[in-house]
């Protein structure tokens, strides 16, 4: 079936194209475009800093509309209400490097009831501003279908799609919310992302990342026909063009160096200062001072993890590289030595899929389920939470063992073969969306 030159009308919310930043959206956008001719509306004004107007520019199928000067001081008022919902969470848990490695944190763990509240009130604010937008251009285009992208982009969606009798497809990068004990955590505070799922039980595209959105969605009683749940894709021609830098000179480590990387925001359920924490066994417990973390993202954790490493006594071995564009962290990625990922909410994020695909060793966290399809129950570099400290003599282990190095490299191999570049990932959806369209 041919869709080449069809129109599409995609609502992202504030999801939007930064140079550091989401990869996700990019690559729908650009595999989408080899298909469809799209208009993009995003809740970012024009100026907003980070945009990567580069990969705009590619994009000949492509039209952002971003906020007219009309809603600009409107936007940042929300995101002022933002910024309140976001120092009001902060009170509840100060300073997350005090917490046990051991520990799960989820994702709204450190949100107050006032900062969920207000979390549900910037989704109603989004809605009343964007939704005369959304109608105006859903009419002008006519498209073949709407795409609302995350929470915000699929409620409206949603809403417009229902009023016009047009298909709408829902796309998830993953979900927040949990299970526990037969029901939501925090279900009516969280009525909003709740909301975005179930609302008209519109066909839903949930990424398998590891925060296992498809028993969220399976819970709500979204029709499994229409769910399509995927892994995402890799970008390979950035990873396949990764140069080779040295590591070792650039950051005067030393000829024998050991280098392992960790690459995220600096989030608190990213979980970087488990990280910390191990380094400073492999250090002070195993006495190997050669080990050196470097720490490839930015975010509002960074003063704190800079502290634990002072309060851990391994300052030196570590180095924070901030935040980069994709293609430079690829860099970095494939002349690291080991990588790390320790992540609460979800163990098959895009750094971890990249890390496969340039064959390092990993060690993450076994949280059951897609990582132990992936991999096998036997991979060792998956440690259960409890034993999270073994990830320090794994490895030390490593580098002084060849036959286990070579045992972790092959099942990394192994899995390598499982994985998809963008192009073909975007092609599956593409066919699966064309069940739910009016021709």
């Amino acid at each position: 079936m041919n869709m080449e030159k069809r129109e599409i009308l995609v609502l992202t919310g504030s999801v939007d194209f930064q140079r550091a930043g989401n990869q996700t959206i990019k690559q729908t956008i650009k595999y989408f475009s080899k298909y469809f001719n799209i208009a993009m509306l995003s809740f970012l004004p024009d100026d907003y800093p980070n945009l990567d107007r580069e990969f705009e520019k590619e994009m000949f199928n492509l039209r952002v509309n971003r906020l007219p000067k009309l809603y600009k001081l409107l936007f940042y008022s929300a995101r002022g209400l933002k910024n309140t919902f976001k120092s009001k969470k902060l009170k509840v848990l100060n300073d997350y490097a005090e917490i046990d490695p051991k520990r799960k944190v989820d994702y709204f763990d450190n949100y107050s009831k006032t900062a969920l509240l207000i979390y549900n009130i910037a989704t109603l604010i989004y809605l009343i501003l964007e939704f005369p937008r959304a109608l105006f251009h859903a009419l002008k285009l006519k498209p073949v279908f709407i795409y609302g992208y995350e929470k915000d982009g699929a409620i409206l969606a949603s809403l417009v799609g229902r009023l016009l009798d047009i298909p709408v497809i829902k796309r998830f990068q993953g979900t927040p919310l949990k299970i526990e004990n037969g029901k939501i955590k925090d279900k009516w505070w969280l009525y909003n992302l709740i909301s975005s799922y179930k609302i008209f039980h519109c066909p839903v595209v949930m990424a398998n990342d590891g925060t296992k959105g498809d028993e969220v969605l399976e819970f709500l009683r979204i029709p499994e026909e229409k769910v399509l749940f995927i892994m995402n894709g890799l970008v390979v021609e950035d990873i396949e063009k990764a140069r080779f830098i040295d590591l070792k000179e650039n950051f005067n480590l030393g000829k024998d160096a050991k280098i392992i990387l960790m690459l995220s925001k600096l989030k608190t359920w990213k979980r970087v200062d488990r990280g910390l924490w191990i380094l400073h066994e492999i250090i002070h417990k195993h006495r190997k001072r050669n080990f050196f973390l470097l720490i490839v993202g930015d975010g509002e954790k960074k003063a704190y993890l800079k502290s634990l490493c002072k309060k851990l006594k391994i300052e030196n071995n570590v180095i924070f590289v901030g935040g980069l564009s994709h293609k430079e962290a690829m860099n970095y990625l494939k002349n690291c030595d080991v990588f790390w990922s320790f992540y609460d909410i979800t163990n098959l994020g895009n750094p971890l899929l990249e890390a496969i695909y340039l064959e390092k060793p990993i060690f993450t966290l076994d949280n059951g389920g897609d990582l132990n399809c992936l991999f096998g129950n036997d991979y060792e570099g998956l440690v259960r939470i409890e034993e999270i400290f073994k990830v320090a003599e794994f490895t030390i282990k490593l580098f002084e063992n060849e036959s286990y190095r070579l045992g972790l490299l092959n099942r990394v191999k192994e899995v390598k073969l499982k994985l998809l570049p963008w192009k073909e990932r975007i092609e599956r959806e593409k066919i699966w969306i064309e069940k739910f369209l009016h021709w």
